[in-house]
C-alpha cells in the first residue's frame, strides 16, 4: 500500500514538474517564435494560401498576443492585415477543448473583402467547411456530393472544440475596412480611429455574430 502511494505521488509530481517546464519554456522568446512558425505552417496548409505571423507572445495562462499578421488569397491579393492582435483567453480550458475568450484587442486593421455575383476574393474561406467528392448515380452520371463538415461546434455540442466569447470586450483601433457584398446588397467603407463594444454571442458554424 505504501509503495503504491509512493508511485502515485511520484507520477503526480512528475506531471506537475512537466507542466512547470512547459510553462517556463513558453516564456522563452525563441520557443514562442518556434510555436508561431508551427502555427503559421499549419494555417497555410489548412487554408492553402499565404498567411504570416510576425511575432507571438504567450502570457500564460491568460493572454495571447500576435503581431504583424497578414492573409492573402490564393491569387496573391491582400485580404487582411493586423498590426497587433491581443486575445484574453483561459488557456487551462484548452485541455477540455474549450476556447474561453474574455477580451479581444485589434490595432492597425486593414481588410478588403469583395464578393460579386460571380466571384469572391474570400471564396477559399467560404468553402473551408465543404468537402467535394463525386458520386456515381444510377444512370451512370457523376454528381457532386458536397458534405459540410463543421469543425467548430456550438456551446451545446458534446464533441469538438467550443468557442465561448459571450460578453467578451472588443476594442479595435485604427481601422481601414472595405466590405462589398453584391448578392446581399452591402457596401461598407470604414475608416475609424477607435471602435469599442462587446460580443453578445458568437456562432461560427452558422456565421452568426452578435456584437454590441
Amino acid at each position: 500500500m505504501r509503495k503504491s502511494l509512493k508511485i502515485l505521488l511520484w507520477i503526480i509530481g512528475s506531471l506537475l514538474f512537466l507542466l512547470l517546464v512547459i510553462f517556463l519554456l513558453l516564456q522563452v522568446p525563441a520557443v514562442q517564435q518556434r510555436v508561431a512558425r508551427e502555427v503559421e505552417k499549419i494555417a497555410r496548409a489548412s487554408l492553402q494560401t499565404d498567411l504570416g505571423i510576425g511575432a507571438l507572445d504567450l502570457d500564460f495562462p491568460s493572454r495571447i498576443e500576435l503581431d504583424d499578421l497578414y492573409l492573402n488569397n490564393p491569387a496573391g491579393d491582400s485580404i487582411a492585415r493586423i498590426g497587433h492582435l491581443e486575445v484574453g483567453i483561459n488557456m487551462l480550458q484548452l485541455i477540455s477543448a474549450r476556447v474561453e475568450v474574455t477580451d479581444i484587442v485589434l490595432r492597425d486593421v486593414y481588410a478588403n473583402v469583395i464578393t460579386t455575383d460571380s466571384s469572391s476574393n474570400i471564396g477559399f474561406l467560404l468553402n473551408l467547411g465543404v468537402q467535394d467528392s463525386t458520386e456515381v448515380a444510377g444512370n451512370g452520371v457523376t454528381k457532386p456530393d458536397t458534405t459540410t463538415v463543421l469543425v467548430v461546434n456550438d456551446s451545446t455540442s458534446a464533441a469538438g472544440w467550443v468557442i465561448d466569447a459571450a460578453n467578451a470586450e472588443l476594442l479595435i483601433e485604427n481601422v481601414d475596412l472595405y466590405y462589398q457584398d453584391d448578392p446581399v446588397g452591402i457596401l461598407a467603407d470604414v475608416l475609424a480611429d477607435r471602435l469599442a463594444g462587446k460580443v453578445n454571442s458568437l456562432n461560427l458554424a452558422d456565421q452568426i455574430y452578435d456584437l454590441n
